[in-house]
């Protein structure tokens, strides 16, 4: 895996790079690592023992991230505060798409970059994390996919700098986005979570809109526009989209 290599015998304390709060509180953290490789950290999750295959007692979670490190196997991990000072280290070789997780305020949870494998996956000039997928889907199933990783979301592009970040990074890519019509053309455009679409300053001062469907349709991102699907009769790929500064999305 990139940033990765498990033949070294030696830890390097490579350069760190943590993205510090803002504003706000950001929906996950992430982390730059010359040695390590770069990684995501979710507060307040644990896994499943199903999805482990190993445990171990260690004394913090910056042990339990060398451990993983070190496992060939490993690509995320889990680690649990006890009453004594100790961590419950878990490793897992799952993807957090496929991964059952349980909220337990005691634990923090945290998964390599290079193991949520996608056609594109990275910070964006606007400082928001994007994960394009190798497959495609229908709006709902998109959805879906983004939630199952912690702190990830369908992206709602709602200003300039967010929509001219997703289309360099997407580089002429058409993928879905959480932006929808609820009925005929001419009925105002929402995003996933019921702001409107036009207000001042907004996304609507750099994108177009291409409405071909005059029935309610969701909207794929495409060079300089939004161009209007199915809900359920087109698959596209998606991309899904992360706040770790916490800025105001």
């Amino acid at each position: 895996m990139v940033g990765r290599n498990k033949m070294m015998m030696v830890v390097l304390i490579g350069t760190w790079t943590i993205f510090l709060v803002k504003a706000g509180q950001p929906s996950i953290s992430y982390v730059r690592n010359i040695a390590l490789g770069n990684f995501l950290v979710a507060k307040g999750l644990s896994l499943s023992q199903q999805d482990v295959f190993a445990n171990f007692t260690l004394a913090n979670s910056c042990e339990c991230r060398t451990a993983c490190w070190c496992h060939s196997q490993c690509i995320a991990a889990a680690a649990m505060e006890r009453p004594d000072g100790t961590v419950l280290c878990s490793l897992s070789a799952i993807s957090p798409r496929t991964s059952i997780f349980l909220n337990i305020t005691q634990s923090t949870y945290f998964f390599w970059e290079d193991s949520h494998v996608g056609l594109s996956y990275g910070l964006g000039s606007d400082n928001f994390l994007y994960f394009i997928s190798y497959t495609t889907h229908v709006y709902s199933e998109g959805k879906d996919l983004c939630a199952r990783v912690p702190g990830h979301r369908l992206a709602m592009l709602k200003t300039a700098a967010q929509f001219n970040a997703a289309e360099k990074l997407a580089n002429g890519t058409k993928v879905l986005v959480d932006l929808s019509r609820p009925g005929i053309i001419g009925t105002p455009m929402v995003w996933g979570d019921g702001s409107p679409y036009t207000t001042a300053g907004s996304v609507s001062s750099v994108a177009s809109i291409q409405d071909d469907q005059n029935n309610p349709v969701v909207y794929r991102l495409e060079p300089s526009r939004f161009n209007d699907v199915g809900l359920a009769d087109a698959t596209y790929r998606v991309l899904c989209q992360a706040n770790p500064l916490g800025l105001d999305w």
